[in-house]
């Protein structure tokens, strides 16, 4: 009795002298609940105490969901569900939640690298599936396919839209998939294993006439290096003119868009970024650039990061821009990773022209407007621009 007696006087002096030192420090908190007692900052627990109060309605949904709910899910369904409601409610189609698997496949579509056959579609007139390029070392390439073949079923099943074909043809490395397409009047039908891809987002050539041609698919990791060395070469083959592809471009890196107009304009101004409390952002070229005539192909898929380069080139006056109207994505998202491997994509600027044009929601025209053609055999925008490079 005597001994428990002490260690209880013991303990009452000893937390007395803590609770006369915290309250003299006016730093921290002490937090008691039953027979324990922890010490906390007094920033952490006005932190706790917020979260608390913010978050003690979805706490007992949550909970009470899980207690009385005729229907079970796992936690992390539970809480991936909330995350994506959260982005949802900011109504803006470019802010979204991602999954750990989906950030994976985030990661490999913005490096340029995907498992499948290795095609790029685009759509015709007639919204049927065309094939738009073929990769090189790809189960494609080596099966025959080639630009302009219509697809018409992927494992027998066909799709209303290019992003269903995308995702039937694309799977597991080495997995067997059975194409049916049209090229002309003949049907043909072929299986391929598929295999890891890598997208070129550059490639070029020379036209007839002695004119460079250079088609940026997307601003991946490399490509403003893809991009310099296409043009270097053209340049040292003394081409007459480049033509330059944004075509079916949706866009990518910021930084790698704003590295390749750099190479095409002289110095000033290529776009200007503002958040949402009006700061301004701007980048701008140097001096020096290709001294080659060109001119820039674009579409109604042409955007995001495409649409830098193209509002840069028509502002400046440097290049024609041809084809239709651009898409009209003019925000760009950043990229956030959270500890548990999920991550989100949010739109944190709006991005104009130099000239202060607005492009969100409105696209950019070109100066010289021209319809697609209604076969891929006969590129019509393209012809037109070997014509306007021509005549100058």
């Amino acid at each position: 009795m005597i001994k428990k007696e002490k260690r209880k006087t013991v303990l009452i002096i000893v937390l007395t002298a803590l609770i006369t030192l915290t309250l003299a420090a006016g730093t921290a908190v002490l937090l008691l609940r039953h027979d324990k007692v922890v010490l906390v900052s007094q920033k952490d627990y006005h932190r706790m105490k917020n979260i608390s109060g913010r978050y003690s309605a979805l706490y007992d949904i949550q909970n009470t969901v899980n207690r009385d709910g005729l229907k079970k899910v796992s936690h992390d369904k539970e809480m991936e569900a909330m995350y994506d409601a959260l982005l949802k409610s900011l109504d803006d189609r470019y802010s979204v939640f991602m999954t750990k698997d989906e950030l994976k496949k985030w990661d490999a579509y913005v490096d340029g690298v995907f498992y499948g056959i290795g095609i790029g579609l685009t759509t015709d007139t007639r919204h049927n599936a065309v094939i738009d390029k073929v990769y090189s070392k790809s189960p494609a390439k080596a099966a025959g396919l080639k630009r302009g073949d219509i697809l018409l079923a992927v494992n027998g099943k066909t799709y209303p839209t290019l992003k269903g074909y995308t995702n039937a043809i694309r799977g597991k490395e080495g997995s067997k998939v059975t194409v049916r397409y049209r090229r002309g009047k003949k049907v043909k039908t072929v299986e391929m294993a598929r295999s890891r891809v890598v997208n070129e987002s550059v490639c070029g050539g020379v036209t007839k006439g002695n004119h460079g041609y250079i088609w940026i698919s997307s601003f991946a990791e490399n490509t403003a290096d893809e991009f310099r060395t296409e043009l270097n070469s053209l340049e040292s083959r003394n081409v007459k003119g480049l033509i330059i592809d944004l075509r079916n471009n949706g866009g990518g890196y910021t930084d790698q868009a704003v590295k390749v107009a750099d190479m095409l304009l002289p110095e000033g101004a290529i776009t200007y970024m503002k958040d949402r409390s009006g700061n301004k952002k701007y980048f701008n070229s140097g001096e020096s650039c290709t001294a080659l005539r060109y001119v820039v192909l674009v579409n109604e898929n042409t955007a995001s990061s495409a649409e830098i380069v193209a509002a840069a080139i028509k502002d400046s006056g440097r290049a024609k821009l041809i084809g239709r109207r651009t898409y009209g994505k003019g925000v760009v998202q950043g990229e956030y990773r959270f500890k548990n491997g999920t991550g989100m994509r949010l739109t944190i600027m709006e991005y104009y022209s130099p000239k202060g044009h607005k492009i969100n929601g409105k696209g950019i025209r070109p100066d010289l407007v021209v319809k697609a053609g209604k076969s891929r055999k006969h590129d019509v925008q393209l012809q037109k621009a070997i014509r306007v490079l021509s005549s100058d």
